[in-house]
C-alpha cells in the first residue's frame, strides 16, 4: 500500500500553482510544473512535521511512543523516523513513499 496525496496543477498566467486537497493549507508555485511539484511536496513535509511536532505536545510522560511505518521504499526495513513525504507526477496523481 502506498500513501497516496493528490497534486491538483493549475496554469495561472506565466506560472504554475499546486494545491493537494488532502493537505490543507499545502499549496505550492513555479515556472514549471515540476517545480510547482516540489514546492508542494516541500510544504507537505512542512506542514506534516510541523503537525507531528504540536501532535507530541501534552502527551503523559509515562505513554509508549513507538513508530508506525505506512509504507517503505524499495523494501529497506522499517526506518525508526517517519518516512519523508515525496511527490512524483504519476497519472495526474502524486505519490509519496
Amino acid at each position: 500500500m502506498h500513501n497516496e496525496l493528490t497534486a491538483i496543477i493549475e496554469k495561472d498566467g506565466e506560472w504554475f500553482v499546486a494545491y493537494c486537497p488532502e493537505i490543507p493549507g499545502a499549496n505550492g508555485q513555479g515556472k514549471t510544473k515540476d517545480e510547482a511539484r516540489k514546492s508542494l511536496a516541500d510544504a507537505i513535509e512542512l506542514i506534516l512535521e510541523d503537525r507531528r511536532e504540536d501532535a507530541m505536545r501534552g502527551i503523559p510522560p509515562d505513554a509508549s511512543k513507538e513508530i508506525v511505518t505506512i509504507d517503505e521504499a524499495d523494501g529497506a526495513p522499517p526506518s525508526p523516523a517517519p518516512p519523508r513525504v515525496l511527490l512524483e507526477a504519476r497519472g495526474g496523481r502524486a505519490r509519496s513513499g
